[in-house]
């Protein structure tokens, strides 16, 4: 598994959202996911809704450590001060 399957992944099943991941041994994973369906979500549910989408690739090994940042548009504005 690479970054950039990941990347792919959640963004065909997160329409709009703008993902980064980084890696530096492609089996542990950083992912910052920004998207406006994360609106009115908790932290658990934002992080259900990206597991459902890997969870396959946790399960077979592909992806052993899978940390996320997750934001709405809003509170990924508010954190880089634009």
């Amino acid at each position: 598994m690479i970054k950039n399957d990941i990347e792919i992944m959640l963004r065909e099943n997160i329409p709009g959202a703008q993902v980064i991941v980084s890696s530096n041994d492609q089996i542990h994973f950083d992912a910052i996911i920004i998207t406006d369906a994360f609106k009115d979500q908790k932290l658990i549910e934002r992080q259900k809704l990206v597991y459902a989408i890997v969870g396959s690739h946790i399960t077979s090994g592909a992806i052993h450590a899978l940390s996320l940042k997750t934001y709405t548009q809003q509170e990924w504005q508010n954190k880089c001060g634009s």
